[in-house]
């Protein structure tokens, strides 16, 4: 049918768009959206894809305006608007309206680890990292593994490396291997960054060999090595 095809089209139309912004064709994207609003009225779906547009093209206080009106239309899911909206308060440094959105994601919306992440790491500039870690904490009291990790990573971005030393080893690492992988990762930078280094080591042993031989490592088995004066084997690796 006619009304058939043209939902069809403009799903199409929608899906172009999107992968305009995905290839870094923000400009295309935004010309299209911007003839397409001529004829009428923008559907919210256009509104978010028109401010990942801007975004993209450095406009941000435009698209905090069109995040800000999708949210008053209340027709899309709003969390995600709601964290694509905080992500543009912390590109223009305005982090105490991206800590309150976060704060209200974490308060409305189910359990949401990129919300606190981001509600911790406002915290740092908005001088309140401690009442922002004890509701993280709070949050999180449950010690199943993920919740485990999430609240390893609040203590990392606060820069507590004993917090979470202490939070990993005081029961046995467990979890799926992506998990464990994270958990000894995790605790070999936080091993690094005090100094100890035969434990740092130990644990960067546990990553798989995949992991190990990465770029990354590289990096961390150079700094390792060289903090520990081993300044033969920090050479080898440069020279590899």
């Amino acid at each position: 049918s006619s009304a058939a095809s043209d939902v069809y089209k403009r799903q199409s139309r929608i899906i172009y768009i999107a992968s305009l912004i995905a290839s870094n064709k923000s400009s295309d994207a935004k010309n299209i959206i911007n003839e397409w609003a001529k004829t009428e009225k923008l559907n919210p779906t256009l509104k978010v894809l028109l401010a990942k547009a801007e975004s993209e093209l450095g406009f941000k206080e435009n698209a905090i305006a069109l995040y800000k009106g999708v949210l008053k239309e209340k027709t899309i899911n709003s969390l995600k608007v709601k964290l694509a909206l905080a992500q543009e308060y912390f590109a223009i440094k305005d982090y105490s309206n991206a800590q309150k959105l976060y704060d209200e994601i974490l308060s409305n919306e189910e359990f949401n680890e990129t919300a606190l992440l981001g509600y911790i790491q406002a915290s740092l500039y908005t001088q309140n990292n401690n009442l922002a870690l004890a509701k993280a904490e709070k949050l999180l009291v449950s010690q199943d593994t993920g919740n485990k990790i999430t609240l390893a990573k609040a203590y990392i971005i606060s820069g507590y490396p004993i917090k979470v030393i202490h939070l990993i080893t005081a029961n046995e690492i467990k979890g799926s291997d992506t998990q464990k992988t994270e958990q000894w990762l995790m605790l070999g930078d936080s091993y690094l960054s005090i100094g100890l280094h035969k434990q740092a080591a130990e644990s960067y042993d546990k990553l798989p060999l995949t992991l190990k031989s990465s770029q990354s490592m590289e990096m961390r088995y150079f700094q390792l090595y060289e903090q520990s004066r081993d300044y033969k084997t920090a050479l080898t690796l440069i020279n590899k």
